[in-house]
């Protein structure tokens, strides 16, 4: 029903988007309207409709951030204050509010913008030189959107516990003493059946940091090169340690989602999402972090939560290595901040939307000179 009222309510939307349109329909030809909103809508997709409705006629005159302050005692909110005319304006204001004390808006960074570059594209907004880097590193000829196949989210096994455990001791070449937080004591499995795995805070930049946790994954990707859930009976004949140990906790397992895991494939992962990716050489990236943090898994040996793992296209050139230092270079950096969103501690979410937006050079690689260059 409100998207047959409000050209804001299109998809995903958050209900403010609705009330800014409908005080902005009310508003009188001379006048003026401010709200206090949350200011993810200055970048994530689901902000465009109104980024469209406000910046089609210019309408903008102030924006206030926030940033990462926390303006509302006992809510953790990313605020931001934007303020409408009724009438077309060239320009706005926007103010970086960098602290609560003091007099307001009086004393934070602020900067005279033409409202021309206010399009339904995201709004990277500055009070400096960065919005003239960022505007130049824009025009770059690609981005990481171009060369990359995949930039796809961890495992989800919804039952870590049992899934993941710490090891104790390598025992030969293909068993594992280990621990579980639903076992009582120590006990054995079979190294092929499964991966390291890592928490988004063990990838740091150009370093996998070693957390002696691995993940019992219950699948092969021996079927026409697809990454299948391994049958029961072959489970149990190929891993007998980790079938015997699934098998004690297969209550718990089957009970997962109210019990849509009871009867065939109990043992299965909640989400079996992007497993193709787990085996496979990729470029490992935290989803949050202080900064910019990324590495290669160059045999495919971690599975991860909490991040993402970047494949290539088979017909990019250039060695992953030379992207990794790129991805972790300061300028990019710079860039993936420029449009992300900062939270709180100065962490910044490192998301797919926000890395596929990451400028690159190209490279002719029919010339020594551009070799040497990535070299």
């Amino acid at each position: 029903l409100f998207a047959e009222i409000f050209d804001t309510a299109r998809g995903s939307y958050d209900i403010y988007s609705t009330f800014i349109e409908q005080g902005f329909r009310l508003l009188h030809l001379q006048g003026h309207q401010g709200f206090i909103v949350p200011n993810k809508f200055l970048e994530t997709q689901y902000g465009l409709p109104l980024r469209k409705l406000l910046s089609d006629g210019q309408h903008v005159s102030r924006i206030a951030s926030f940033g990462s302050l926390q303006v509302f005692e006992g809510a953790t909110t990313y605020t931001c204050v934007i303020n409408l005319t009724k009438q077309p304006s060239s320009t706005f204001i926007y103010h970086e509010v960098e602290t609560l004390s003091g007099t307001g808006l009086d004393e934070a960074k602020s900067r005279i913008i033409a409202s021309s570059y206010l399009t339904d594209d995201s709004w990277h907004l500055s009070t400096d030189e960065t919005l003239e880097i960022y505007l130049k590193l824009g025009r770059l000829e690609r981005s990481v959107a171009e060369v990359t196949a995949t930039i796809g989210q961890g495992i989800r096994t919804s039952q870590n516990q049992v899934y993941v455990l710490e090891v104790v001791e390598e025992k030969g070449e293909d068993l594992l003493t280990v621990r579980s937080s639903v076992a009582s004591e120590a006990f054995e499995v079979e190294k092929s059946g499964v991966l390291n795995f890592l928490l988004g805070k063990e990838i740091k930049p150009f370093e996998i940091l070693n957390s002696r946790t691995v993940v019992i994954f219950p699948y092969t990707s021996k079927h026409r090169g697809k990454t299948l859930l391994i049958p029961e009976r072959r489970l149990a004949t190929e891993y007998p340690k980790i079938y015997r140990y699934l098998q004690s906790n297969k209550q718990v397992l089957e009970a997962r989602e109210k019990g849509r895991f009871a009867g065939d494939g109990w043992y299965a992962y909640g989400r079996p999402q992007n497993i193709d990716l787990m085996s496979k050489p990729k470029i490992l990236v935290p989803d949050i972090a202080e900064r910019a943090s990324y590495t290669f898994d160059a045999d495919g040996d971690y599975a991860y939560t909490s991040g993402y793992g970047i494949t290539l296209n088979d017909d990019v050139l250039e060695s992953p290595y030379y992207f990794i230092a790129l991805l972790n270079s300061g300028v990019l950096d710079f860039f993936l901040r420029t449009v992300s969103t900062e939270i709180r501690g100065g962490y910044v979410r490192y998301f797919t939307q926000y890395i596929e937006q990451l400028p690159l050079p190209h490279f002719n690689f029919t010339t020594p000179v551009d070799e040497r260059k990535q070299r």
